[in-house]
């Protein structure tokens, strides 16, 4: 239920006195970070500069091969081809550490089309990566698509100093070598105790945890699409991006699915 009271879906209409209000699902309010490279404020379809349309000052820049902007697919998508190591293109952020250190409580969102590769001996694809340079690693955090150490699956590794690391991840089976189909993901966590890392799978709950250290990194880089050296380039394309510097409630996230799944067919 909804903190109205009332069970979220397309939209709903809720009655106050004798008038009736039509409630909308929508994104949560004002992300840190928000990139939709189907707005032509956030990239307007051409040269290599990217705007954050979140509340700070977030510049990001185009580089490197394998990383192409579709603006026919709807209405604006990055696809990487994930051709490893050759193909170095990737979006890097210039993020200031505030983006790279979300602290205890925290929200990471994506819609992504993510190819789910089972390679032999495994292999990791990055979809984030908020290291500067892959030698200087700790603290750090980044998302990727692995079948390292298991079935193919969307995994956050969060590392601090002294090579210590925690790693969380979807629990959702995915077909191996074939693409996700449109996708939402949010990864997050909520500060101490019981269960306080999650990750949702188009709006529904798909894993808790207990062991996820917080994101604290001194980094000034994000690398949208590939590691920090362009050597392990994502095979499938991204949309939206939104990080939080709090944890999303469950309402939050599946109106946040609702607001944005009929443009994905879902």
């Amino acid at each position: 239920m909804s903190p109205l009271g009332f069970g979220l879906g397309s939209n709903k209409a809720f009655g106050v006195g004798n008038q009736s209000l039509l409630i909308t699902p929508q994104i949560a309010a004002t992300p840190l970070l928000h990139y939709n490279f189907s707005n032509t404020s956030c990239y307007p379809g051409s040269g290599t500069s990217t705007t954050n349309l979140g509340s700070g000052t977030y510049p990001g820049t185009l580089t490197g091969t394998g990383a192409t902007f579709d603006s026919g697919s709807l209405g604006g998508i990055f696809t990487f081809d994930g051709t490893q190591p050759t193909s170095t293109g990737r979006i890097i952020v210039d993020t200031n550490s505030s983006v790279n250190s979300l602290g205890s409580a925290f929200t990471i969102e994506f819609w992504g089309n993510i190819y789910m590769s089972d390679s032999v001996g495994g292999d990791a694809a990055f979809i984030l990566d908020a290291r500067n340079t892959n030698s200087s690693s700790f603290p750090s955090w980044y998302l990727y698509e692995t079948d390292i150490n298991g079935p193919p699956r969307i995994l956050l590794q969060i590392n601090l100093t002294g090579a210590a690391s925690t790693e969380f991840s979807t629990t959702k089976t995915f077909t191996p070598n074939q693409y996700t189909g449109w996708t939402h993901f949010v990864f997050g966590r909520s500060g101490t105790g019981t269960n306080q890392a999650f990750c949702y799978v188009n709006g529904s709950l798909d894993n808790v945890g207990t062991s996820l250290y917080s994101i604290n990194s001194s980094h000034t880089k994000l690398h949208i699409g590939n590691n920090s050296s362009g050597t392990q380039q994502l095979k499938g394309s991204l949309q939206q991006i939104r990080f939080y510097n709090r944890a999303l409630s469950t309402e939050e996230i599946y109106e946040s699915y609702l607001f944005s799944k009929s443009t994905y067919g879902l």
